[in-house]
């Protein structure tokens, strides 16, 4: 997986490798951003996104889980 990069999309098998997106993830003072989408074999770009999330309540979320 190139840096940066994570699963954020699944197939209904639930395996990322058989289908599923990726996102560029990045963070900055307040606000994490989920960009730059690509397939799972991250080989084609998804029209997808960008996704603009306040930090705060991102780290929150990934807290209670």
């Amino acid at each position: 997986m190139p840096d940066g990069y994570v699963p954020v999309l699944t197939c209904t098998c639930g395996e990322f490798g058989c289908g599923g997106a990726s996102a560029h993830i990045t963070f900055d003072l307040g606000t994490v951003t989920w960009g730059d989408t690509r397939t799972a074999t991250y080989e084609q770009p998804v029209d997808l996104g960008p996704f603009r999330l306040k930090r705060q309540a991102y780290e929150a979320a990934l807290q209670a889980h």
